[in-house]
């Protein structure tokens, strides 16, 4: 129950993220993806960035089946903010 609730609220997020910028949430281009994790950057800790990621890659694989978090650009940044 806890992590359908913290899925909801990153989905949440992700979503009033976008719309604050004019960006499609579904399907989300994988440079909004990359976008959104930079932002998350310097507001949540790694390993939240990456609960969130997951959370929104099970929304996206359920209503549009496109893994826009296997995109390059999106794996080369959180590769690069690990660090």
């Amino acid at each position: 129950m806890a992590t359908r609730r913290s899925d909801d609220k990153a989905w949440d997020e992700f979503v009033s993220w976008c719309r604050g910028r004019g960006l499609q949430a579904v399907p989300a281009h994988p440079w909004t993806l990359a976008a959104y994790v930079r932002w998350c950057e310097h507001r949540q800790r790694y390993p939240d960035i990456v609960k969130s990621m997951r959370a929104i890659t099970r929304v996206h694989n359920s209503k549009s089946r496109r893994r826009p978090d296997r995109h390059p650009v999106v794996k080369r940044t959180l590769r690069m903010i690990e660090s």
